[in-house]
């Protein structure tokens, strides 16, 4: 039991010393501040473990250890001592208090004194209202440089000075500002000068200087007001933005001044104009040499001068600054086609690509064309411009494609040996690319007399011929051909068989037997056409007994009963065209002659002695016969597929009403007959009989 008595003693004692000795610490430090002129400020400092005395220190000078600090009537430390609070209070702040200050805590038994950071307490000084040292007023010349100075003294910081023109436009980047500090080392004065080229606007204007730093709560501000004498103001006027070429050009230059006694001077492009001094100027016929040239009156007093100028817009054609060029690019990258074209007003420019001598199609507007360069946009391009009222302009320039090269060829290539063999393949490059042949992996050996490599440019690219003279066994194989430019290489590989020679034998034979072949067919096509032909002629049963009737019914059959058969040959083609006309028609007319043997035909249009009816072009059934459509040069157009049917006769026309081939091939050849007669509504036959053709039938 007692030596349990003896643990808790000595635990308590334990507990009671670290009481004693606990190190003494700051809750809470003073930091810098800002405070004006006449305020008070609190300096903040509380200790944990107080058992050292507190006191403050101002430019480490101890100001005391009692809370009133009756040396320092302005100063107190306030706070309570059981909760460790010693702030500082500074009242109406003046600029001695403009110092360094410090909490300290002294030393005790078994425990170290401690001190706070150091606070920096700045006073805060308005200065004195400024002054400008030209006065109050102040008489100028515009034109000229004037040096207004204005001061500002005593303040802390430094006062900031800044000019204005009356009480809003602020004056930049015109003054030069300078910073002394006076005597007591902490206040200082500021000079600020501004250099001022004064105009007519500054005549009677305040040019104020504003001073302000942190002590201000509004700027003070001290103004000089300026007398200018100016020179003249000028405003040039007329119209000169829309001016035709060869068109005068009238301006007009008005100015105020003082004084009032102005002299004028014109210039073009500062080409002085001799011989006018007048308010007035007049250009004659102005040319587009003139388009966008200035034109500038100058008006001058005994002060100075002034000058006013306007730009001159000649209206003019469309033109090319700069021709335009062509353009190689790198394959993917963008490029831009430039069409320089100056006139007023602006052109519309449009871009169109000529894919081909007739054929172009429209890919752009502007003066600039973008494109992405690719094998499908390489060819020619053409820019337009237009101008309403004026000529179009047009020029052409060409887009290449710089890329790496594609080659292609025919996987497998055939040759016989003992003969020339030729192995090809062909490649699009841009830039023209460098070929070269392998064999089995091994470049070939250009050798003339064995192996010969030609290339044929193309658009865009090469055809490249590996030709191989009397080949071998040894010469058949795998071959490979590598086209190589600045922007890489593709190859293509090729193997290149052995083909047996045909004997030419075996040809003769087969060529021979195709031109018997085909020889064959077209006379059997032509003796078709013909019996069908004559199958058409051929006269049917019922006229046969019709005509047989006619004859029967006749006292005198031989003489008034006759069928005559006419037969016109057509000189040159050999086709023969038969009209019949028997007493199923209408009787010929009374005046009708006909040609004995060894006589000309008469000259009668009314021959043949029978009308017969026009057919309609079509009809709802399409088998109505036409006649031949003629070109605007009086031949025979060929009939097309579907026009075939008016060449040709229908089942409701009669065989020998249609016209045949060769009588269609005639028409265009005779100038009055031949056709049909759209008025009168007949088929007219012209023939001419031949010696024998005229037979009677009993």
């Amino acid at each position: 039991m007692r030596r349990w008595r003896c643990a808790a003693a000595a635990l308590l004692f334990l507990l009671l010393a670290s009481a004693v000795t606990a190190l003494q610490t700051f809750v809470r430090e003073p930091s810098d501040q800002y405070v004006r002129l006449g305020q008070t400020v609190v300096l903040p400092c509380q200790v944990a473990n107080s058992v050292g005395q507190v006191q403050w220190t101002r430019d480490e000078f101890g100001l005391g250890i009692i809370r009133d600090l009756p040396a320092y009537p302005r100063y107190q430390m306030i706070g309570d001592d059981q909760e460790g609070i010693f702030s500082l209070e500074v009242q109406r702040v003046k600029l001695e208090d403009d110092a360094v200050f410090q909490c300290q805590v002294g030393a005790a038994a078994g425990v170290p004194g401690i001190r706070s950071r150091n606070a920096r307490l700045t006073v805060l000084v308005p200065p004195e209202p400024p002054m400008i040292l030209q006065g109050e007023q102040m008489a100028t010349t515009a034109g000229l440089n004037v040096r207004l100075q204005c001061r500002s003294t005593g303040g802390k910081p430094p006062a900031e000075i800044e000019w204005y023109n009356g009480d809003r436009e602020l004056i930049e980047n015109r003054s030069e500002t300078s910073v002394s500090i006076l005597p007591d080392g902490k206040l200082s004065e500021v000079l600020s000068t501004l250099s001022l080229e004064v105009g007519a606007r500054h005549h009677g204007a305040n040019i104020t200087c504003r001073a302000h730093n942190s002590a201000l709560s509004a700027p003070q501000t001290a103004a000089i007001q300026l007398a200018v004498r100016f020179a003249p103001q000028v405003q040039l006027s007329g119209d000169t933005t829309a001016v035709l070429e060869r068109r005068d050009v009238t301006l007009n230059c008005e100015a105020t001044a003082n004084p009032s006694q102005v002299t004028y001077q014109w210039f073009v492009n500062e080409e002085p104009q001799v011989g006018h001094t007048g308010s007035q100027l007049t250009l004659r016929a102005v040319g587009r040499d003139l388009n966008n040239a200035t034109v500038r009156c100058r008006a001058a007093n005994e002060v100075g001068a002034a000058s006013d100028s306007k730009r001159i817009t000649v209206l003019y054609a469309p033109r090319f600054r700069q021709e335009p060029q062509d353009v190689a690019a790198d394959a993917g990258h963008e490029v831009s086609l430039s069409c320089d074209v100056d006139s007023n007003p602006e052109p519309r420019v449009t871009w169109v690509k000529r894919d081909c001598q007739s054929c172009q199609r429209r890919v752009g507007v502007g003066r600039r064309l973008r494109l992405r360069a690719t094998r499908e946009s390489v060819g020619r391009y053409e820019c337009r411009a237009e101008v309403e009222g004026f000529p179009e302009v047009s020029r052409q320039l060409m887009l290449f494609v710089r890329a790496q090269p594609e080659v292609t060829a025919h996987s497998t290539q055939h040759g016989v040996e003992g003969e020339t063999v030729r192995v090809e393949c062909v490649g699009a490059s841009v830039p023209p690319p460098q070929v070269t042949w392998y064999f089995q992996q091994t470049p070939v050996p250009l050798d003339a007399d064995r192996y010969q490599v030609i290339e044929q440019p193309e658009v865009g690219g090469l055809r490249s011929l590996l030709v191989i003279h009397r080949a071998t066994d040894s010469d058949f194989g795998l071959y490979n051909c590598t086209f190589t430019n600045a922007y890489g290489s593709d190859s293509a590989a090729i193997i290149l068989q052995r083909q047996r020679a045909l004997p030419l034998l075996i040809i003769l034979i087969i060529v021979i037997g195709g031109i018997v072949v085909l020889t064959a067919v077209i006379l059997v096509v032509i003796m078709c056409q013909r019996h069908h032909r004559r199958a058409k002629e051929k006269p049917t049963a019922e006229e046969v007994a019709r005509d047989k009737l006619g004859r029967d019914s006749e006292p005198n059959s031989s003489g008034s009963d006759l069928k005559v058969e006419i037969r016109t040959t057509s000189s040159g083609s050999g086709h023969v065209i038969t009209d019949r006309w028997d007493g199923a028609h209408e009787p010929p007319p009374s005046h009708v002659r006909m040609a004995g043997v060894g006589e000309e035909a008469p000259a009668d249009n009314g021959f043949p002695p029978f009308v017969k009816e026009a057919p309609s072009p079509v009809t709802s059934g399409g088998g109505v016969a036409a006649y031949p459509c003629y070109d605007q040069h009086g031949y025979v157009r060929p009939p097309s597929g579907g026009l075939r049917a008016f060449y040709t006769s229908s089942p409701s026309t009669p065989a020998e009403y249609a016209p045949t081939t060769s009588a269609l091939s005639d028409y265009g050849r005779y100038g009055g007959y031949g056709e049909y007669g759209a008025a009168a509504g007949q088929y007219v036959v012209d023939s001419q009989l031949k010696p024998g053709t005229l037979a009677t039938h009993v």
